[in-house]
Order: C-alpha cells, then structure tokens, then sequence
C-alpha cells in the first residue's frame, strides 16, 4: 500500500504547485447615489459585447441645413450627420427631412479625429440637461443575466441594463428584459423589448436611446467602437 500513499502525496504536491485560476474579468459600470453605490456587472461571455458611448451635450435652435451634406447648425457650430445618426421626435423615431430651421434640438454629438463634429443621436424639441453624457448598455445572453447590486442589501437582474450618467447632474439606471444582437458593420447593439406573453404585460418599450447603442474605440468622443477613454 505504500505506492498508494506515495501516489497520493505525489498528486497532493502537483495541485498545490498548480497557480490559481485568475477570477474571470467582469465589465462593469459602477455609480453613487445618495451615498449608495450602484454596480452593474455583466456576467456572461462578451457576445454580445458591452458598449459605452461617451458624448457631448448640445442645445438650442437649429440656425442653418444643409440638405445636400446632410449638415445641422447651431449658431457657429455645425454638426456632420451620417446614415447612423439617430433622430427623435416625441419619443419616436424622425428623419433629417423632419428638421426646420428655428426648432430647438438637443444633440448628442462627438468631436472626430479631424476635428469635425458629428451628431450622433438628434432630438427634436429637447433641451440638453447638462454638457456631457456617458452611456452604458450590457446584455447577456441566457442563461447569464446582468445584475445590479443596490449598496448591501438589495439585487436585481435582468437580460439588458442600461447606466446614464449626465455629467454633474443625474444618473439613471435601466434593466429590461429582452434580447440584443451585435450588429458588426455598424458596430451597435441592437436591442429589442421582451417578447409580450399571452394575456399578460410586456416589458417597457423601447426608449431613445434604448433600442439602439453605439460604442467608441477612438481615444477621442465619437470613434466608432467599444471602449471607453
């Protein structure tokens, strides 16, 4: 029985010498609200990825367009449109063609490499509520869920989570249920509202913002891409 015991320790030795497994990376997005931290972790695999936008608030009366270069104005500064720029118009989905002069508009917009501006998502009628926004959107796949932990005590979780967070003025947190699809030419999620069940209530519908996502890979605002700065 001695080669038993020997085979034992033999085995003993080999797993102690075995490094231990490094956690699996989380992405998360973590804010303070009234001295409570709020954390949104992400626990599935990245497919579909997480996607943070970082951008600039704009507001105020459109003072030119140009239909042509598909270009909005805002006194001095004119913002560059592109077949990815959002539009709004209480609540629903607009088109350029929907813009006039004199319309007050809130813009999300980015400075690009070369100095332009361009306008990612466009709001008719709005006003912006502070100078900058950054976006968080996670979803996972089942059987993974997103969770949200409010301090110690409380938990959430759900299939897509959404963290908005206005620079020096709010922040909000959002979880629904639903799927999302990465869509890689365009590099966004394309997110839908959970499917509604037989005599029963769906889930919120889709919000600005909400339905779509687009992320950043430039160090500099509004880069196509994942990442953040």
């Amino acid at each position: 029985m001695r080669w038993a015991w020997w085979l034992a320790g033999l085995l003993l030795l080999l797993a102690l010498a075995q490094p231990e497994a490094e956690p699996a990376f989380q992405t998360t997005a973590e804010i303070e609200r009234r001295g409570k931290r709020i954390v949104v972790v992400k626990t599935g695999p990245d497919n579909p990825p997480a996607i943070i936008e970082l951008r600039d608030l704009y507001g105020g009366a459109i003072t030119a367009l140009d239909p042509e270069k598909k270009t909005l104005s805002l006194g001095d500064k004119v913002f560059l449109t592109d077949a990815l720029t959002r539009y709004w118009l209480e609540g629903k989905p607009a088109k350029f063609s929907d813009l006039q002069v004199g319309q007050e508009v809130r813009l999300e917009a980015a400075e690009q490499n070369d100095g332009s501006l361009k306008a990612f998502d466009v709001r008719i009628g709005a006003r912006p509520e502070g100078k900058a926004l950054t976006r968080s959107l996670f979803a996972d796949p089942p059987p993974f869920r997103v969770q949200i932990t409010f301090g110690e005590d409380a938990r959430a979780y759900g299939a897509i989570a959404r963290v908005e967070q206005v620079r020096e003025v709010n922040d909000h947190v959002y979880l629904t249920g639903g799927t999302a699809r990465y869509i890689e030419e365009e590099d966004r999620l394309r997110a839908g509202p959970q499917a509604r069940a037989p005599g029963g209530r769906g889930a919120a519908g889709k919000e600005p913002g909400l339905g779509q996502s687009a992320g950043l890979r430039q160090p500099k605002r509004g880069g196509p891409g994942r990442g953040a700065h």
